[in-house]
């Protein structure tokens, strides 16, 4: 699609944000690349400026690529067709497991990384880590926009901030079963999460909020509507002891 466009002289400019629009169009001979990977107006801190921008990008764009359904489905609102290109994992970084882990496993461990801002069910994780004493929640990445007091003075919950991502597969390797605590919300409905991949890129147990995006992984991951479903997929995975149903992840990260 991308080729198409192309002359002598010119130069391929892709727009991972709106924001980057009025950039874009300072960029001589460019044939620009919107690449829309996120609800961008979602974003607590973005709002009507990234709504109108997007459209301004989305009409001057030569191509348009979407990482979900719903995104697509978002660009036709703005009568624009696109390309469906979802997220992918670099499997060789995850799939090993270290020789050192980050931390000494004392008891089984949920563990998380991204960011944790609104799209996050704070409420959703407090009740897990109350319903699961025993096991610590290991929770990576920066807090944006929101109060995590109550959760973080849990005994424990673990919240440990940024991590490089060359020290991510040291935690993956430590975790009994990883989680996607998503609200249901335009974020989570736009979202093909990279994490997922990264998490199945070791075979890990994955227990996720269910939203239509990531319905087709059901045979290979634990999707769950409530709290109490949250709870029961977070203990099968801790006692899960499934070879085949490892490889299964693996063999499918390695595929995307």
């Amino acid at each position: 699609r991308v080729r198409d466009h192309f002359k002598v002289g010119t130069a391929l400019c892709i727009v991972d944000y709106p924001f980057w629009a009025p950039i874009a169009r300072q960029v001589p001979n460019a044939v620009v690349l919107y690449d829309c990977m996120d609800a961008y107006a979602s974003f607590a801190n973005a709002g009507r400026p990234a709504r109108e921008l997007e459209r301004e990008i989305v009409a001057d764009a030569d191509v348009v690529v979407c990482s979900s359904r719903h995104l697509q489905n978002g660009m036709r609102d703005y009568g624009r067709e696109s390309v469906l290109v979802r997220n992918g994992v670099n499997t060789s970084h995850f799939e090993s497991r270290p020789d050192t882990l980050a931390f000494q496993r004392k008891r089984s461990t949920a563990g998380y990384w991204g960011a944790i801002a609104e799209w996050t069910d704070i409420e959703l994780l407090i009740h897990a880590a109350r319903q699961l004493p025993e096991t610590d929640f290991v929770l990576i990445g920066d807090v944006m926009r929101i109060d995590v007091s109550a959760l973080a003075a849990l005994p424990n919950v673990h919240m440990i901030g940024e991590v490089p991502y060359r020290e991510l597969p040291g935690y993956l390797h430590a975790f009994d079963v990883c989680i996607l605590p998503y609200r249901i919300c335009e974020y989570a409905f736009a979202s093909d999460p990279m994490k997922i991949w990264e998490y199945m890129s070791a075979g890990k147990p994955v227990v996720a909020v269910r939203f239509p995006e990531i319905e087709r992984l059901e045979d290979l991951i634990t999707l769950t509507s409530t709290p109490g479903e949250f709870v029961d997929g977070l203990r099968r995975g801790i006692a899960e002891n499934d070879p085949a149903l490892r490889e299964r992840r693996i063999a499918y990260a390695r595929e995307n």
